[in-house]
């Protein structure tokens, strides 16, 4: 008797459990809120986009940095040069050679993208000339000074973004020797000259450059007191440059 009534408060805590279980469910749905799917906001904007990640370069390309702001050849263009090489004139027969300092200054704008065109002044100066005033008779040291002035204008061509560049000119060019006390021993009218450049130069700043070039000038004129003689003149220069552009 005792074992029936111990089975039947058993039976009876076990559905007391189940019953109470079953209320505490029941009253966690009734306080949770069901929820609802999202809706987008009809008045929002589309959403950001995502970054842009950087694509490498095809294979066999080669991948330059971005030059900084401001350096890029554009506007305004000015170039300074000076530099040393050797000088040669002759008149006739008459020979004159010496080692010559050249002076120079272009002004001009750029074109298109790398590509300058200027007018410019040339100026050579070789102090004390070997001179062959007879052919080949003889060889003296004069005191004086061969030089040459230039006038004309060219262009110039950056390859970017190595930074080298080729110069051509076109000018009109007098030679003359001058003794000592600025006698003038020969001189020739303007003729027609040139100018050829390779350079390089290096960025030193937003607007200015600094490089070196090798150069070489030409001219082809005639004398000033016998129209009959020819003159013909040729330096050859190293050269240190500044330009602005």
């Amino acid at each position: 008797m005792v074992g029936g009534v111990t089975a039947r408060l058993l039976w009876v805590g076990v559905a007391a459990g189940l019953l109470a279980a079953s209320g505490i469910a029941r009253a966690q749905e009734l306080v949770t809120p069901p929820s609802t799917p999202h809706v987008a906001d009809p008045d929002a904007g589309p959403p950001p986009p995502e970054p842009s990640q950087p694509q490498p370069p095809p294979p066999g390309e080669l991948c330059y940095p971005a030059p900084p702001p401001g350096q890029t050849h554009d506007g305004f263009y000015l170039r300074l040069q000076v530099g040393g090489g050797w000088m040669t004139a002759r008149k006739g027969l008459n020979t004159f050679s010496a080692k010559a300092w050249e002076y120079g200054v272009s002004v001009g704008g750029i074109l298109v993208p790398n590509l300058a065109v200027f007018g410019t002044l040339l100026f050579h100066d070789a102090p004390g000339p070997h001179g062959n005033p007879y052919g080949n008779y003889y060889t003296t040291t004069i005191n004086g000074d061969l030089s040459s002035e230039s006038i004309g204008a060219g262009f110039a061509y950056y390859f970017v973004p190595a930074n080298v560049y080729v110069l051509a000119a076109g000018l009109a060019t007098s030679a003359e020797v001058l003794s000592g006390d600025k006698r003038n021993l020969a001189s020739s009218n303007r003729g027609l000259g040139f100018e050829l450049m390779l350079g390089k130069e290096w960025w030193a700043g937003r607007e200015w450059g600094l490089g070196m070039a090798a150069g070489v000038t030409g001219a082809w004129m005639t004398d000033t007191e016998d129209h009959s003689t020819t003159w013909s003149s040729f330096t050859y220069s190293l050269l240190f440059s500044a330009t602005y552009n």
